[in-house]
Order: C-alpha cells, then structure tokens, then sequence
C-alpha cells in the first residue's frame, strides 16, 4: 500500500527542495522510499521548493543587477540566456 504523504511531509519536502537538495537527499532525509518523489504531490512539493528559492535567488540578482553591479550583470545575462523560452513565431 503506498505511504499518503500528509501536509507536514509535503512542506518538508517543499524545504528540502528549496534548500536545493537532490530527490535522493531528500528521500534519505525525510525516510521517504524515492518512487514517492518521482511523481504526483510529492513531486510537485519538491520541485515548487526548487523553483520558490531560485525564484528569490533570481529576484535578488536582477535587483543587484539594476544598481549597476557588474558581476550581477554578467550573472543575470549568462542566466536569461540559459533559460531562455523556446517559442515560435506566428505570422
């Protein structure tokens, strides 16, 4: 029968994903058999950690950019670049 992850194990899992562990980590961490971060809820509890810390780590960049520090700026372009969108055009 599959362990129903409760919401205490859900945050747990968002943290670890925002402290930017890996799923093995964090399945080591939480005492989580893996497959439970492979897919649905717990899935998406660890990647929405991951993307809520980048987010901040971002924001915090472009700001650091905006005042004109040159590393920031180097940093926020090579980092637009890298996760630049892949969309087409339309006529």
């Amino acid at each position: 029968m599959a362990k129903k992850l409760t919401e205490k194990n859900l945050s747990d899992i968002r943290e670890c994903g925002e402290y930017q562990f890996s799923l093995e980590e964090t399945a080591l961490l939480l005492g989580f058999p893996l497959a439970l971060l492979h897919k649905g809820v717990g899935a998406k509890a660890y990647m929405i950690g991951r993307l809520s810390a980048q987010k901040e780590v971002r924001k915090q960049l472009l700001m650091n950019a905006k005042e004109g520090d040159s590393p920031s700026v180097n940093a926020f372009i090579r980092l637009a670049k890298m996760s630049e969108p892949e969309v087409e055009e339309q006529d």
